[in-house]
This record gives structure tokens, C-alpha cells and sequence, in this order.
């Protein structure tokens, strides 16, 4: 009964593929022919699976490798770079902090202008670049002729001293100052025609006033940041109190920052951009091509949003951060800061300090 059985499913699986037509040699060497094709074919998936296995596993750790070395590289920039940003800071507070120890000075000792100053503020090509750019040139921007004061004599005084004393102060560095009071008193080295110009009104006078009155102590601030359309320059001015012998402040200091005196920053790097933002987010310097008013979350112009901002924040105070990132975000272990552009289209990673003593922030940006 087994063997009539037997014989039935052979007979079945041979007319299956019609092979009991066939000779027993022929029948026997299609069923190789079948045997071999599927272990070739099981044999080929099993090396093509292994193939991509391996393609994965070293595009992962290559990928792993290069931003670790990243990493490293970020972070010695990243020191060069705040070194050097702190140093510009720096040069241009020590300039401010001489310019009001220099201002206290002529006073201590009465000194008298030895060389009448030049007005040679108020007149457009009154003289040649030579003259503005070897003396403090001043000028008097008061909406009407007032008396000259003591304030004011003692201003000229300081213009005309600056201008004797110009070879031992910086010279990669301006300077200007204006003076409380209706006379608008405003002197500035290099010097350039300013008419009409009203140094009251101005966003660097303007901020550091509101700045003392809402600190309450004589520090070195930094202006909100503004385009100089006689130069067509984006820049941010450090300011600081002239004061006079009694400590009553007579006037404002003021030194203009612009991005080419970061000369490492400016430098064009591979796929690496870097800018100086405040604590609200306010871009003040970047290689970005940005206007006045214009913040980190910006989403048009930066290709951020303040979710993306707060995350900066939070690794900029050593706080827990979001990545929104995807493979990187897994290679990194969520311990270094990445986050998607939508300008660029590319995911970034960002590395955010503090330029001290201040609280401006450095941000590199690497695609």
C-alpha cells in the first residue's frame, strides 16, 4: 500500500513538470540543473546581504571617524578663533580705557592746546584726506550756535592733544566721541565729512546712555549693530563714559568694530562659517550677508528658528540639548550639538562660545 503510494507522488511530481515523459538521465539532470540554480541564487543574496552589511558597517564607521576628527579639529579652531576674537575685544576696550584715562589727564594738569583742532567735520571737501587722517577733526552738530562752555574748550583741548599724541595710540582702531549737551560737541579720527550729522541721534550714543542707566556702572558696551552708508559698512561700536575728574560723565567714548578687523574670522574656510551674535540671538558680525536687525532665528535668512536657538542656548550653558538631526545624531550620542538647516538644506553642527570678558557669543557652523 506504501509503495502504490509512493509511486502516485512521483507520478505526480514528474507530470508536474512534465518530466515522465522524459528519460530517467534527462529527469535526473533538469532536477540538478534546478538544485544548482537555487543554491547559486541563495549563495548570491547571502554574498549580496553580506556585501551591504559590510558597505554599512564601514560607511558608519568612517562617518564615525570623520566627525570625531571634526570634533577635534572644531575645537582647536574654535579656541584659535576665541583667542583671537577676545584679543580684537580687548584691544578695542584698552583703547576706550586709555582715551578716558588720557581724557582725565589734560584735565589734572590744565593743558592748553598747543595746535588749533581742525573743524573740519561740518564741510564736505573742505580738505584733503591727508588733513583727516592725521588729526581729530571736530565739529559742532547742535540744532543752533550755542556759546562755547568750559565743556567745550576742554573738548578742543582733547581733540587738539589727541592729535599731537596719534603715532602712540592704535592705529587698526578708530576713535570718536561726542559730548553731553546741546552743543553736540563730536570729534573722530579718522576723520571723513559729517554734515548734518547729529551724534545724539546716533544708535551708539543712544544705547550706551540707555545701557548706563539701566546697569548703573561705568562699563565698556557694545551699540546694537548698523550700517555706515558713508563707508558701506555693517558694523557695532564699543562704547564706554568720558569722564571728567569728579567722575560725572561728560561725554561718550565710542571705537567701531566691522568684521575685517577679526582677520582670522573673516578668512574663508571649507564649508566652516562664523559669526558673533548677542545673548537675544542679534547677529552683530557673520559672513552671512545680514542686515541691521536681523537674529539668528531669522528662518529666512539664517535658516533657523528659535527652537533651533534655545538649543544653542542649552549647549551654550553646558545644559541638555535636542538634536534634530539623523545619522550624525546617532554617531554623536547626543553629545555634541547638531541641527538642520533649512536655507543650506544640509544637517550642521554648531559650536557656540562665549567671547569673555563679554557676553557676545562666537558660532561656528560646520556643513
Amino acid at each position: 500500500m506504501e509503495k502504490l503510494e509512493n509511486r502516485k507522488s512521483q507520478t505526480s511530481f514528474r507530470s508536474l513538470f512534465c518530466l515522465n515523459k522524459l528519460k530517467v538521465r534527462t529527469q535526473v539532470l533538469i532536477i540538478q540543473v534546478l538544485i544548482q540554480f537555487s543554491v547559486g541564487t541563495l549563495l548570491t543574496l547571502i554574498s549580496y546581504l553580506s556585501f551591504q552589511y559590510i558597505i554599512d558597517r564601514y560607511s558608519n564607521i568612517s562617518l564615525e571617524c570623520y566627525v570625531l576628527q571634526y570634533y577635534k579639529k572644531t575645537d582647536m579652531i574654535s579656541y584659535l578663533q576665541v583667542r583671537s576674537s577676545q584679543e580684537v575685544l580687548l584691544r578695542s576696550q584698552t583703547h576706550l580705557l586709555k582715551s578716558d584715562f588720557l581724557y582725565q589727564f589734560i584735565q589734572s594738569i590744565e593743558l592748553q592746546y598747543v595746535q588749533q583742532p581742525l573743524d573740519c567735520l561740518n564741510y564736505d571737501d573742505k580738505y584733503d584726506k591727508y588733513q583727516y587722517e592725521q588729526t581729530f577733526c571736530y565739529g559742532f552738530f547742535g540744532d543752533k550756535v550755542y556759546p562755547l562752555t568750559n565743556q567745550d574748550i576742554l573738548a578742543m583741548n582733547y581733540s587738539s592733544f589727541l592729535t599731537q599724541i596719534l603715532p602712540i595710540m592704535d592705529m587698526d582702531l578708530d576713535l570718536l566721541f561726542s559730548t553731553i549737551g546741546d552743543q553736540m560737541y563730536f570729534s573722530i579720527w579718522p576723520g571723513d565729512p559729517f554734515p548734518n550729522y547729529k551724534p545724539h541721534r546716533r544708535i551708539w550714543y543712544t544705547n550706551h546712555l540707555k545701557q548706563i542707566e539701566d546697569k548703573n556702572y561705568n562699563l565698556t558696551y557694545f551699540s546694537d549693530p548698523y550700517i555706515v552708508w558713508t563707508w558701506f559698512l555693517f558694523m557695532v561700536t564699543q562704547t564706554r563714559n568720558m569722564t571728567n575728574l569728579n567722575g560725572q560723565i561728560d561725554g561718550v567714548f565710542g571705537s567701531d568694530l566691522n568684521f575685517s578687523l577679526f582677520k582670522t574670522l573673516s578668512q574663508k574656510q571649507e564649508n566652516v562659517t562664523f559669526s558673533i551674535i548677542d545673548k537675544k540671538g542679534q547677529f552683530l558680525l557673520s559672513q552671512f550677508n545680514i542686515s541691521q536687525d536681523t537674529y539668528i532665528y531669522d528662518t529666512e535668512k539664517s535658516g533657523f528658528n528659535k527652537e533651533d536657538f534655545e538649543q544653542i542656548n542649552n549647549s551654550l550653558y553646558k545644559k541638555q540639548f535636542i538634536n534634530n538631526c539623523s545619522r550624525i545624531d546617532q554617531l554623536l550620542n547626543n553629545e555634541r550639538l547638531c541641527r538642520y538647516n533649512t536655507v543650506a538644506n544640509t544637517e550642521e553642527l554648531i559650536v557656540a562660545k562665549f567671547l569673555y570678558p563679554t557676553d557676545l557669543i562666537l558660532l561656528m557652523q560646520q556643513i
